[in-house]
C-alpha cells in the first residue's frame, strides 16, 4: 500500500510520542516492511514477523504509527490482539491513540479494523475494475509483454520487428512439418534471445536455452491475433469480439492451421514407451478397479518374469479385494480373440466377424465452414456463465440476459445453416480391416484404439477358475458407420 507519510516521519512521531510517554518509553528497535500491504498476515512479514516469531524476549511493547499498518484484515488485527493480551505485552497507535491494553479502546479498535478492511476491499475492487476497462479499451494497464512485444513511444503496444520476423518464421517451419525440437535447435543456431533473455537483456547468456514448453507457449498464444486477455481468458467488448490491443501478426486462418499442427506435435511427439499396456484403463478387476500393470522382467541369475496384471485397488490395499493377479498374455490374448472374432452374421451384418469390417477414418466437410464462429460463441457464452455466477451482473440482470440471448441465437443460427448446407463429418476408406489394422500397430496404438471404442474388459480369479467378462462399448457403432459407408441395407 503506498504511504502518505515518509518513513522518517512516522519514526520521529513514534519517537516523540515515547518520549512524552509517562514513563517515557525506551525504544529497542524498528521494523520497518516498506511496500508491503497491510493485507500480510503480521507474522509473515519480513521484519515485524522477525519481532513476532523470535525476539518476544526483547521488548515489552509495540508502537505503531497507525493501525492500518498493523494489520487491514479484521482476523489479523484480532488475532494480534489476543495474541499481544496472552503474551502480556502492549501494543499503542500513535495516530489514533489507542491501546490494546486499553478496554475502553476496545470498540474504537474493531471499528477501525472493520473499515480499514472495507477500505482495502474497496481500493482492490477499483484497481480490477479500471484494469479491465482499460484493457477493453485496448490500452495496457502494465505488467509483462507477451513475447515478441514493446511499447512505443507513444505508449502503444507494437511488434520488435527482429521477434515479429522470427516468430512468423517459425510459424511457417511448424506448419510445413518441422519438429519443435528441431525448432528449438535452429533457434539456438540462429543465436535467438529466449524470452527471459529478452525481457531482462542486462543479464547476459541464459543459464538454459530455447525449449519445447516455450516454443509451444509463443504459438499458442493469442497475442500473435492481436488479442488481449485478462486471467488467461481472451477480453471482449460489448459485442463479444476481442479486444485488440495491437497489431495481428498473423490472421485467424493461419492461427487455426498453426493450432492444428501443433495439435498433431503433441500427439506425434509423444515417445511410444515400449512396456505399455494394452488394457490401460481398459482392463479392470471384478470389484472395479483398474488393473496395475507389471512388465516382463529379466532379473539377475536369468530369472525372467512374465507380464502381468493385479488389481491397484488391491495392491495400494485401498480395499479387501481377494482377486489374485493373472499373466498379462491370458487377459491380452482373450480380449483380441473375442474382439476380433466377436460375431456379427446373426445381427443381420454382412460380415461374418468384427475383424473383417473395414475401417473407416472420419473427416469433416464443410461446405460452409462456420466451425470457427461457433465455437467462438460456444466460449463466450460460457464465460458470459461463469461471470453470472460469480455476480459480476448483479447489479444488471437485464444487460445478462440481453447478451446470452443474443449469443445464444446467433449461434443457433449459424448451426442450423451449416446443416443445411451439408457441413457434417464423412467416413473415408482406408483399404484396410479391423483385423488388419490390429495386427499394425504397437501395445500404445492398440490401447488407444481400444479407449476409443470403449471397449472394457473385467476378470474374477477368486474361485481358482480364471473367468472373463467383456462390455463391446461402440463395437456396433463401428459396424453401422461401415455399413452405411459402403450404402449397404440391413438384411
Amino acid at each position: 500500500m503506498k504511504q502518505d507519510v515518509s518513513e522518517s516521519v512516522q519514526q520521529s512521531m513514534i519517537e516523540e510520542w515515547a518520549a512524552e510517554h509517562d514513563p517515557p518509553i525506551e525504544i529497542v528497535g524498528w521494523a520497518v516492511d516498506l511496500n508491503v500491504s497491510g493485507s500480510v498476515d503480521p507474522f509473515a512479514r519480513g521484519e515485524l514477523g522477525e519481532w513476532l516469531n523470535n525476539r518476544l524476549d526483547q521488548f515489552d511493547t509495540m508502537l505503531v504509527w497507525k493501525q492500518d499498518r498493523l494489520s487491514r484484515d479484521q482476523a489479523d488485527t484480532h488475532i494480534m490482539w489476543r495474541f499481544m493480551e496472552k503474551i502480556k505485552k502492549g501494543c499503542a497507535f500513535i495516530t489514533e491513540g489507542t491501546d490494546f491494553s486499553n478496554p475502553e479502546d476496545h470498540l474504537n479498535i474493531s471499528m477501525r479494523a472493520l473499515m480499514a478492511e472495507d477500505d482495502l476491499k474497496k481500493y482492490r475492487e477499483r484497481a480490477r475494475t479500471n484494469k479491465i476497462n482499460i484493457r477493453k479499451r485496448g490500452g495496457w494497464q502494465g505488467g509483462k509483454l507477451p513475447f515478441g512485444l514493446r511499447r512505443a513511444a507513444d505508449g502503444t503496444i507494437e511488434w520488435v520487428p527482429y521477434y515479429a520476423e522470427i516468430i512468423l518464421k517459425v510459424i511457417d517451419w511448424v506448419i510445413a512439418g518441422v519438429s519443435l525440437n528441431q525448432v528449438t535447435q535452429r533457434l539456438e543456431d540462429l543465436g535467438v534471445p529466449t524470452p527471459r533473455q529478452a525481457a531482462n537483456p542486462e543479464k547476459g547468456a541464459a543459464k538454459w536455452g530455447w525449449s519445447i514448453m516455450s516454443v509451444r507457449f509463443i504459438l499458442s498464444n493469442r497475442a500473435l491475433l492481436g488479442e488481449m486477455t485478462h486471467a488467461g481468458k481472451p477480453m471482449r467488448d460489448t459485442n463479444g469480439d476481442p479486444v485488440k490491443g495491437w497489431p495481428a501478426l498473423i490472421d485467424v486462418e493461419t492461427f487455426d492451421r498453426l493450432q492444428a499442427a501443433l495439435y498433431k506435435r503433441r500427439r506425434s511427439e509423444t515417445p511410444i514407451r515400449m512396456d505399455t499396456s494394452p488394457l490401460r484403463r481398459v482392463g479392470h478387476c471384478v470389484c472395479g478397479s483398474v488393473l496395475h500393470y507389471q512388465p516382463e522382467h529379466i532379473g539377475t541369475g536369468g530369472y525372467q518374469r512374465k507380464a502381468r496384471y493385479a488389481c491397484d485397488a488391491r495392491r495400494r490395499k485401498m480395499n479387501d479385494c481377494l482377486n489374485p493377479g493373472l499373466n498379462a498374455e491370458d487377459i491380452e490374448d482373450y480380449l483380441e480373440d473375442s474382439l476380433l472374432n466377436f460375431r456379427l452374421d446373426h445381427l443381420g451384418y454382412e460380415w461374418e466377424t468384427f475383424g473383417d469390417v473395414p475401417r473407416y477414418r472420419r473427416e469433416y466437410r464443410a461446405v460452409v465452414d462456420h466451425r470457427h464462429e461457433i465455437r467462438k460463441l460456444g466460449e463466450l457464452i460460457k464465460e458470459l456463465k461463469d461471470d453470472y455466477l460469480a455476480d459480476k451482473y448483479e447489479d444488471d440482470e437485464e444487460f445478462y440476459r440481453s447478451q446470452l440471448d443474443d449469443y445464444e441465437s446467433r449461434r443457433r443460427k449459424l448451426i442450423k445453416e451449416s446443416k443445411e448446407q451439408g457441413n457434417g463429418y464423412r467416413f473415408l476408406p482406408t483399404g484396410s480391416t479391423v483385423r488388419e489394422y490390429w495386427q499394425s500397430c504397437n501395445k500404445q496404438q492398440r490401447n488407444q484404439f481400444l479407449l476409443e471404442i470403449k471397449v472394457i474388459i473385467k476378470y474374477d480369479k477368486r474361485s481358482g477358475v480364471l473367468q472373463f467378462q467383456v462390455d463391446f462399448g461402440e463395437v456396433q457403432d463401428l459396424v453401422r458407420i461401415a455399413q452405411q459407408a459402403q450404402g449397404q441395407a440391413v438384411k
